[in-house]
């Protein structure tokens, strides 16, 4: 299947890299570039998902055999092109050819040559063998696609017409330079200077496009998969050639290999002895009612799953406080005991819950499954020695570090939707060399409902077409889950509930009546400050631990520095600006102390493990209202816990594009009755219509202007439609003294350590490793403001990083104020929520 290098190449000493003390010819890498494509596709079983890709295309059954060679066989070419003669020159110092000899040569290029040569290549074959327009045009097509994903494999996927333009200029350049061929075999040599298709042109890749209009409309995702996945292996096994031969061979890719320890030590964990003794006795829990409660769901879920395992996305819908995170690592290690499944990767929307969940799976599994968190506020994780202060890294040390972070080379990952979005849709490199990480992997979603809700529809298409391809089972869950397969036009049976029933859940009276709902202050002209002061004061008593959330950063903070004045009470406030040294200090005191006010922002909300007597709540949508009840009485011990609903801050304000918005509790009082109920379904089916309805207008932010962009292959156009996230924010560094683990560190320092690793003149792996970890130490000084600075006023900026000697000039109360940071820049701000 895979073409012979030898066979092309005239003059075999051609390199392909060089180090100090070796050179490693092209035909050594492309042997080595096989070995790894091989290890993947055996490892990683990618073999299996790309024939499946290429079988469920809408084309004539005689071309897919030559369209599943052309994909391989551009991965063994893609760097051909360094048979440029002056690349050889400049950059791998051949002193076997002669400068003078090329003269008219005057670029290094090789990517886009490599695409030329691979392309022309198999044009020639495809005009030779195949007639019809219909066998034809949709292999060239295929072509040229894996044409392109050559030529940026030292850079981003883009689009395919920029590389159209491109092709035909640099082959018109071969043309007048042939001496770009020297090194080249006769055959292949005449092949190219002979050929007369004329197929790098845009007029004829339109027609290309024409005559291959069935792949392009009908198997889309089918397509940019298998580019993707072409372009991922490209890059990938690239990648992996040039680390061993700099290196030494990788063997450890990061799969799950002890599944039975991992297992074992699950089930020898107390809360799972506790359930097994509970199926042979269920007087087990008769003194502790919801732990029988959870049990029951996790048995149910379990079962539910067991007789359908062999299905793909699965629901796990169940009321906050119910043990979801210790069902759904029961559910995962059941698919991956049966299934061939070699990762598991948790995904959450907030790094508040990257972090909890962290320290509650580290201790189930230890060091037999040591899970690893990626994202931005974690350094890069060394499987070796987690205590790098005490040894001396290498050049090889910093290169593996760098290795299994960027291919997420790890069998246990916690990271973000961010991360994982990106691993998906993300255009860059990087986000391809993740990419091929993510087949065989139970992927656990956790509370989806945070994800822009206007991609709803994009997402569950998505998710259903990578659970088919390339082997995913999802596991959805959340207490108040769309089930977004109900915008799917034909609902696929794959889907499973694995609770059949959750009113039986949420119903109990241990979950649906430990808080009572009060809107009395949504029926006034009105709430203020002082209106919401008092109602706390008449209402509450004075050892009650008081939960007070708004929905906008600025009246939080400006409630918080009232309330202090008014009230002689213990008072806090937490928001996305607090470091995670302050926020676990604020954290604990709400676990502890009676008679604490804790006012919060929306970050409160998701899985922060708090239990409040009392609540009061501005008005948002009503995931968010069931999502906060889920913070008061937590355990249900108390038998008077209320919450109370207000509004100062307009929600259509804070979430101007979010569907949900319509269908508040105070413009759409139905949803009081099914906020009492726990009914999501009439909420979630009113929303979909209103999100189903946008997305079908004829705009740019259509389901069908995103969806074009996937037919016409507009990577940089799909990238930024799938962004989860879309504030535009700029990050500001402020100097001020912080204590960290007992020790007073200034910002200034942390500032200038960081300065000083990118001054540096470092191995780009191992400068990469210091700045995860500097980017640790400098969060606890960073701050994200929304729009733009106005003035100069601070005293340096390192890429979109601000820097302000003066830090703590914007605290007030022991906080960061964004309106003092307002009056000192004069900017223009939209409002800030807390949403992140």
């Amino acid at each position: 299947m895979y073409i012979d290098m030898g066979n092309l190449l005239n003059e075999k000493t051609v390199y392909a890299h060089l180090s100090e003390d070796k050179k490693e010819t092209l035909i050594e890498h492309t042997e080595l570039t096989k070995k790894y494509l091989n290890k993947i596709l055996e490892d990683k079983k990618i073999k299996k998902i790309i024939d499946d890709l290429i079988i469920n295309l809408e084309i004539k059954e005689n071309i897919k055999s030559l369209i599943n060679e052309m994909f391989y066989n551009a991965i063994i070419l893609h760097d051909i092109g360094k048979i440029n003669p002056l690349f050889q020159i400049e950059k791998m110092s051949n002193k076997g050819l002669n400068k003078e000899k090329y003269k008219n040569i005057n670029s290094t290029d090789h990517s886009i040559i490599s695409s030329i040569i691979y392309s022309i290549y198999y044009i020639e074959k495809i005009l030779k063998n195949y007639r019809s327009n219909d066998e034809k045009y949709p292999l060239i097509y295929f072509n040229l696609l894996f044409s392109y994903n050559i030529s940026r494999h030292h850079s981003n996927l883009e689009n395919m017409d920029e590389f159209i333009d491109k092709m035909s200029n640099y082959y018109n350049k071969i043309l007048n330079n042939k001496e770009f061929l020297d090194l080249l075999s006769e055959d292949i040599k005449n092949t190219i200077v002979s050929n007369e298709h004329g197929y790098f042109s845009q007029k004829s890749y339109y027609k290309i496009e024409r005559n291959s209009e069935k792949i392009i409309k009908e198997n889309y995702i089918e397509n940019i998969l298998l580019t993707k996945l072409n372009y991922s292996l490209i890059v990938s096994s690239d990648y992996y050639a040039t680390y061993e031969f700099f290196n030494g061979e990788i063997t450890d890719i990061g799969l799950i290999d002890k599944k039975e320890q991992i297992i074992e030590n699950y089930q020898s964990t107390e809360i799972y002895k506790n359930i097994e003794k509970y199926k042979n006795n269920e007087m087990n829990f008769e003194k502790m009612p919801i732990n029988k409660l959870r049990t029951e769901m996790f048995l149910e879920s379990e079962n539910e799953l067991k007789q359908n395992i062999e299905k793909d996305i699965f629901y796990l819908e169940a009321p906050t406080g119910s043990g979801k995170t210790n069902t759904s690592i029961n559910l995962a290690l059941n698919l991956l005991e049966v299934n061939k499944m070699d990762k598991i990767i948790y995904v959450f929307p907030f790094n508040t819950l990257v972090e909890q969940t962290y320290e509650i799976l580290k201790e189930i599994f230890g060091q037999e499954l040591d899970p690893v968190v990626i994202n931005s506020l974690t350094g890069y994780y060394d499987k070796k020695n987690e205590k790098e202060s005490e040894i001396e890294y290498s050049k090889s040390d910093y290169d593996q570090i760098l290795l299994d972070r960027i291919f997420w080379h790890y069998p246990f990952i916690i990271t973000t939707h961010v991360n994982l979005f990106q691993a998906f849709f993300g255009n860059s490199r990087n986000a391809h060399y993740s990419l091929l990480h993510l087949t065989n992997s139970i992927i656990i979603i956790d509370e989806i409902q945070s994800y822009k809700n206007s991609l709803w529809e994009d997402i569950i298409n998505y998710f259903d077409k990578f659970a088919k391809y390339l082997n995913i089972k999802f596991i959805i869950m959340s207490a108040t889950l769309p089930k977004l397969d109900k915008m799917l036009e034909n609902k696929k049976s794959h889907f499973v509930d694995l609770i059949k029933k959750p009113d039986k859940y949420f119903k109990n009276p241990l979950f649906k009546n430990r808080v009572n709902l009060n809107f009395e202050l949504l029926r006034k002209e009105g709430t203020s400050f002082e209106t919401l002061k008092n109602h706390i004061l008449e209402n509450t008593k004075g050892k009650d631990k008081i939960l007070i959330e708004f929905i906008e950063k600025k009246e939080a903070f400006n409630f918080y520095k009232y309330l202090k004045k008014e009230i002689k009470r213990d008072i806090e406030l937490i928001t996305s600006d607090d470091n995670p040294i302050e926020r676990q200090r604020i954290i604990s005191k709400a676990k502890n102390k009676e008679g604490f006010i804790l006012i919060s922002t929306q970050v409160i909300e998701a899985g922060v493990d708090i239990d409040m007597d009392i609540g009061y709540k501005n008005i948002g949508y009503l995931d968010n209202e069931e999502q906060f009840l889920g913070r008061i009485n937590r355990s249900s011990k108390k038998k008077d816990a209320i919450v109370y609903f207000f509004k100062i801050t307009d929600p259509k304000k804070i979430y101007k594009n979010d569907a949900r918005t319509l269908f508040n509790i105070l413009e759409y009082p139905e949803n009081i009755e099914n906020l009492k109920n726990k009914n999501f379904n009439d909420y979630y089916k009113n929303v979909f219509q209103k999100i189903k309805t946008t997305n079908q207008k004829h705009n740019e932010n259509s389901i069908e202007s995103r969806k074009n962009k996937i037919k016409i292959l507009d990577f940089r156009g799909i990238s930024n439609d799938m962004k989860l996230i879309d504030d535009e924010k700029i990050q500001i560094f402020l100097n001020f003294d912080e204590t960290i683990n007992g020790e007073i560190i200034s910002g200034k320092e942390v500032w200038e350590e960081f300065k000083k690793i990118l001054e540096e003149k470092t191995e780009y792996s191992e400068k990469k490793y210091k700045l995860s970890k500097i980017y640790q130490k400098m969060n606890y000084f960073l701050k994200q403001v929304n729009k733009f600075i106005k003035k100069e006023s601070y005293s340096e900026k390192i890429g979109e990083i601000y820097y302000y000697p003066n830090g703590e000039i914007f605290f007030e109360d022991g906080k960061f104020s964004i309106e003092k940071f307002k009056d000192f820049e004069k900017g223009d701000f939209i409002p800030e929520n807390d949403i992140l």
